[in-house]
């Protein structure tokens, strides 16, 4: 015979309070009295059943929940930090409006100028929408960074271009003379040549994908 254990006997005999609530009238008295070790062991076992069965739901439901807010919590994060960034050209924009005169081309200096604070002003408005987007990690990713580097590629250029004062093979100012911009070296031309020309693919590119984000889909209530 196995020896006694006060805490096993204890355990047996004492019910679940989730349990107790669906015993029935002829599992009362056997409970009562202490019953058989049989219909104990069946309690016992009924019990830990259900209680392992509504940890497992709780598991799979947490992990459900956690799955679906991810992407909503990255979208949410990434419009901040375009936020940031809209605020942050406008902060360029204004500064830049101190030394355009002392760039080597005032006119594309005065062009960084307004160019900054329209991209800012975009920037900040898709920074709003961006937490509306209907997008996977993946995907919003590859349109956060390349939105993010056609905005900056074509201001890189043109400041480039204003401090340098050359990139007349790329910046041609429609119906004037680019004034203030010479001809530079080799490396010059094509360095800003790069940055602007870089910014076209990228940034339709983006924007065909925030476009896509926006799709109307049939969401069940």
């Amino acid at each position: 015979m196995s020896a006694f254990d006060p805490k096993r006997t204890l355990a047996v005999l004492t019910p679940d309070p989730f349990q107790s609530a669906h015993l029935t009238r002829y599992d009362a008295p056997n409970l009562s009295l202490g019953g058989s070790n049989a219909a104990s062991r069946s309690l016992a076992v009924r019990g830990a059943r259900i209680a392992g069965d509504r940890a497992s739901l709780q598991s799979s439901t947490s992990a459900s929940l956690a799955d679906m807010s991810a992407p909503n919590s990255l979208l949410s994060r990434q419009g901040r930090r375009l936020l940031q960034l809209g605020i942050a050209f406008i902060l360029y924009s204004s500064f830049d409006g101190f030394v355009v005169p002392f760039f080597g081309s005032p006119r594309i200096g005065l062009s960084v100028h307004t160019l900054s604070a329209l991209q800012g002003i975009f920037l900040l408005a898709v920074g709003l929408l961006w937490p509306r987007l209907k997008l996977g990690v993946t995907t919003s990713w590859i349109a956060f960074w390349l939105f993010i580097y056609g905005a900056a590629s074509i201001l890189a250029a043109y400041t480039v271009a204003a401090i340098w004062g050359v990139g007349i093979d790329t910046i041609l100012l429609a119906g004037e003379l680019p004034h203030g911009l010479t001809r530079g070296t080799a490396f010059q031309e094509t360095f800003i040549k790069v940055l602007a020309y870089s910014s076209a693919p990228t940034g339709l590119a983006s924007l065909a994908l925030i476009l896509w984000g926006l799709r109307t889909t049939n969401e069940r209530a």
